[in-house]
């Protein structure tokens, strides 16, 4: 299989195939309808399957009351999901079926949805495949396998890179390494347990849905000035990025918090969920926009209140946070900063809890001077 340039294409012979129902001909009356592109309210929009995606294999008309778009499951991937299958003693006492072929009739109908409607799914990333010359993202759902090729997963000229294509995305996707990662199944290989997926149109819809399609006050769902939940995608010695509804952005050391990090990697981590506040919104054009957004500015800054509750040649015990050539930071508290001179005995390490004198204050940097007088521990 390649995804050189085209998506995996399933070949199913027709004679292999099944309905995804154990009697359709029982259920086909009773079937509920599969739901249409309303019901998903991430994408807040409608759409078609892409050009040239249809089973292969598949008669020309699909049978009265089944769904064209539905994948057929081959008889032989229905006869070995019925010979893996166990009966299972519930606590109870009573013998209940394995539900695999259930399980995987379910997570078959999420993807012929996805395909169908442009419905956005979401799933971590588990690992990297390469096939042929492309690196592939790969995901689980379920009993299948995700695979989002690279050129499916982000757009290096919308981040200015300038460095090789290639060389980008390997530094992206090798970076979102157990991250959630949304996307849109462009193709699915039923009897291989493969589908395609394209992470750039779920985030171009996410981004439709929640900056330029609006509500009934006119005003799109997420605006200047709000604090909103959002995924991190990859983290840096310097900052972290982070999904925020179909728009990546990158928050840098200094924004996450108003104490030192020199280290974003000791603070987050790949699929973490952290709030922020969007403090700005770009639309670069009708389908597009830059976001930017900060973890500290949703909540006070306690240094203002440190310059309040902490006094000079008063004795207070921290954490050591930072040691660089302007001296040993050290974290109080209620996350007030105290910046502290070189002591000229023992030394601490970062990560150790000291006692620290006032020596004094700046104002106007909401900046605590102190030296060390004791190591508490290391």
């Amino acid at each position: 299989m390649s995804t050189d340039n085209q998506p995996v294409s399933p070949d199913i012979p027709a004679e292999d195939q099944t309905d995804v129902r154990d009697n359709p001909e029982e259920d086909r009356k009773t079937a509920p309808d599969t739901p249409d592109e309303d019901s998903s309210p991430q994408t807040g929009a409608s759409g078609s399957d892409p050009a040239g995606a249809a089973d292969s294999g598949s008669d020309d008309s699909a049978p009265d009351g089944q769904d064209e778009d539905m994948p057929r499951i081959p008889r032989s991937v229905i006869a070995r999901m019925r010979r893996e299958s166990e009966e299972v003693l519930s606590v109870t006492g009573e013998r209940i079926s394995d539900s695999r072929f259930e399980s995987f009739s379910k997570n078959l109908v999420d993807l012929a949805a996805s395909k169908r409607n442009k419905k956005i799914l979401t799933d971590r990333m588990v690992g990297i495949e390469t096939i042929g010359a492309r690196l592939n993202a790969l995901l689980s759902h379920g009993e299948f396998k995700i695979l989002i090729p690279d050129l499916y997963m982000f757009d290096p000229k919308t981040r200015g890179y300038e460095i090789p294509k290639e060389a980008a995305f390997a530094n992206v996707i090798y970076g979102r390494l157990n991250s959630e990662i949304d996307y849109i199944v462009e193709e699915i290989d039923v009897e291989n347990r493969i589908a395609v997926g394209n992470h750039l149109e779920a985030c171009r819809r996410k981004q439709k849905a929640y900056y330029f399609d609006t509500r009934f006050d006119g005003r799109p769902m997420v605006n200047e000035g709000m604090i909103v939940e959002v995924r991190v995608i990859s983290v840096k010695r310097y900052g972290i990025f982070i999904d925020v509804f179909g728009c990546e952005s990158f928050i840098p050391n200094q924004h996450l918090s108003y104490a030192r990090i020199p280290d974003a990697r000791e603070y987050y981590s790949n699929g973490d969920v952290v709030q922020v506040r969007i403090t700005r919104i770009e639309k670069l054009s009708s389908s597009e926009v830059k976001v930017t957004a900060s973890v500290k500015a949703t909540y006070p800054d306690p240094r203002l209140e440190a310059m309040k509750i902490y006094h000079v040649d008063g004795l207070y015990r921290g954490r050591v946070t930072v040691i660089d050539e302007f001296g040993i930071f050290v974290t109080l508290g209620n996350g007030a900063e105290c910046k502290c001179e070189y002591p000229k005995e023992r030394f601490p390490t970062v990560g150790a809890t000291v006692s620290v004198r006032i020596i004094g204050k700046d104002e106007k940097e909401k900046l605590l001077w102190g030296v060390i007088t004791r190591i508490i521990s290391v």
